[in-house]
């Protein structure tokens, strides 16, 4: 009997399968990431104006709250991953969910900048306890291919921020402040969303010799100096974080010939480029070796993709918008190499039984490196000009240079430790 003729919808039902998870807990995380990052889309493409036009406070009140909040952040980032190392990972999980979106909802009814800022400080709080639960609950979801699913997740995370950021801007564009609170509340729905389906995930038990080796002894994590190399050099390269989304805009605006609607071109290459490549720039992923040999490349990115924007104010503008492309996926590339090695080293290198507490450690070093790079990027890029630009990509891949001998030490000084009980049902 001769075979059927093939759908034409076969190939892409094919191509569609495998960019996304196997159905199971992968797929559920999936789900919670897009909606939780259309909130957060709907949130930072609206906030500023927000804060500003409907609670009533200065953009240096806004920016001193957000920094505040964010440092007072970071100190929940050790406690909560200890914590995760002796409890459900998905319980907590689901009420740090619960607490930014109370945080946020409470947003709407603030008036004060002290209110504000204690609001900010709860929610900056219940973020890291977020960041840091998830990691055990992606590794549980995918033992065996924990990267792939963050890269998974990453992909989807950069969807759901077009999303929202495409919501907000229409909104935003309609020019009526009293339609803002909207969007906040919209933010806070959705972290409420992401935590009924994060519930649905399969709890993840531990044995009692997991359980004894987090309750006792001084912390291994701040004592483990090759695991924290690697974390100082992510927080390094976190500096990039800003540069998208507030350097890159003000330089072209002020100091370059380009037509400004040039800013409204970047960010989408930068999307949809890592939700084509960050699945399967991660497949090719699999040991530390590999990982770790993907961050110097990470660093020559950046540094290529920021002497193109050093240069772009002083050539003609045709020229200068080619540059400014290249430059941009030159960055994407960097940022994409970057996410997937900090993401296989971070986990693979931590002990199972000590898991969070390692998270932690890692979580608090890179959220640093996000707090400062705004600060350090200003200066750098905006202050010093085209030398900055050349000083933050050389300062980058000058840091990413030594991971590949930090991860050879780190995988010397690891002991076999005892198995995770997989995921029981709920």
């Amino acid at each position: 009997m001769s075979a059927g003729p093939t759908s034409p919808t076969a190939p892409l039902s094919r191509r569609l399968a495998r960019a996304i998870p196997e159905p199971g807990p992968g797929r559920v995380l999936y789900a919670a990431t897009f909606v939780s990052t259309v909130g957060t889309g709907l949130y930072f493409t609206s906030s500023a104006l927000f804060f500003v036009a409907c609670v009533g406070l200065s953009a240096a009140s806004v920016g001193l709250g957000l920094t505040l909040g964010g440092v007072i952040g970071l100190l929940a980032g050790l406690p909560v991953g200890r914590l995760a190392d002796r409890q459900d990972p998905r319980t907590l999980y689901v009420v740090s969910l619960l607490c930014e979106g109370a945080a946020m909802l409470a947003l709407v009814f603030v008036h004060t900048f002290w209110a504000f800022a204690v609001t900010t400080t709860i929610a900056g709080l219940a973020a890291t306890s977020t960041n840091v639960a998830r990691g055990p609950l992606i590794r549980a979801a995918a033992p065996d291919g924990a990267t792939v699913l963050r890269a998974h997740l990453r992909s989807v995370a950069n969807l759901g921020i077009t999303v929202g950021g495409t919501v907000g801007g229409v909104v935003i564009a309609i020019n009526r402040p009293s339609l803002y609170p909207l969007l906040v509340i919209g933010n806070a729905l959705s972290f409420v969303l992401c935590a009924l389906l994060a519930a649905r995930l399969p709890a993840t038990s531990r044995s009692t010799a997991q359980k004894e080796a987090a309750r006792s002894g001084p912390l291994r994590a701040v004592r483990d100096l090759p695991y924290l190399a690697l974390t100082g050099i992510t927080a390094v390269m976190m500096l990039q974080y800003p540069v998208l989304s507030l350097a890159l805009p003000l330089w072209i605006t002020q100091h370059t010939s380009l037509p400004h609607w040039l800013v409204a071109v970047t960010l989408p290459v930068n999307t949809l480029m890592v939700a084509a490549l960050q699945v399967r720039f991660a497949r090719g992923v699999n040991d530390n070796r590999s990982a770790a040999r993907l961050m110097p490349r990470a660093g020559t990115a950046f540094l290529a993709g920021f002497a193109l924007i050093a240069v772009i104010g002083r050539i003609p503008a045709w020229l200068g918008a080619l540059l400014l492309v290249a430059a941009v996926v030159l960055y994407t590339v960097g940022e994409i190499l970057q996410g997937t090695a900090s993401y296989e080293l971070s986990l693979n290198l931590a002990p199972p039984e000590a898991q969070g507490e390692y998270l932690g450690v890692y979580t608090t070093g890179t959220q640093l490196g996000r707090v400062v790079s705004a600060s350090v990027v200003t200066y750098l890029c905006l202050d010093l000009g085209s030398t900055g630009w050349v000083l933050l990509g050389l300062l980058m891949l000058g840091a990413a240079l030594p991971t590949a001998r930090f991860t050879r030490h780190a995988e010397e000084t690891r002991k076999q430790p005892p198995p995770l009980v997989g995921p029981t049902t709920a």
